[in-house]
């Protein structure tokens, strides 16, 4: 045989089977990719709609801002309701002092000017108050239009009545 018989047997490329099957695979994993960035697309965008809409309601929740200047520039009270909170303490007990005060704001003493006081017991105490819940949700409505805002809605209380007792 002769040498230059030698390098072309070496020389072969690849057969028409072993292009078919390279293209297959590389089909196979350009669809696997392709469906990967599209949900690392879809993800990406849902935090970055989270994101503006923190960056845009935290401030009124943290501060207890009540109102928001909207897109056309009025003037607009948040959206509230009136909720009624109970706060139960199960299998709480003791005591405590109240001193007596006087009309002035002084503790009233005993003719040998010792504090007068009253010892105060109490068992399973509960503490109902009225307030207002603040949600900030309608100012992203606003400041974002088109946009869907998702569920994330900051919510505020402002107590209206604290317990007398």
């Amino acid at each position: 045989m002769r040498r230059s018989d030698k390098k072309r047997k070496k020389l072969r490329g690849m057969t028409l089977m072993e292009m078919i099957i390279s293209l297959a695979i590389f089909a196979i994993m350009g669809v696997v990719l392709i469906g990967v960035g599209m949900h690392v697309d879809s993800t990406t965008k849902a935090t970055t709609a989270m994101k503006d809409k923190i960056a845009v309601e935290t401030p009124y929740a943290a501060n207890r801002i009540k109102e928001f200047t909207d897109s056309s520039g009025n003037t607009v009270d948040l959206t509230s309701a009136t909720e009624n909170i109970s706060v139960e303490l199960p299998s709480v007990s003791g005591s405590y002092i109240q001193f007596v005060t006087e009309a002035s704001g002084q503790v009233a003493t005993d003719a040998a000017g010792n504090p007068q006081y009253n010892t105060i017991t109490y068992s399973d105490p509960t503490c109902d108050m009225i307030g207002d819940k603040y949600s900030t949700k309608e100012i992203v409505d606003d400041a974002i239009p088109g946009k869907d805002s998702g569920e994330l809605n900051f919510q505020f209380i402002e107590i209206e009545t604290l317990p007398t007792t």
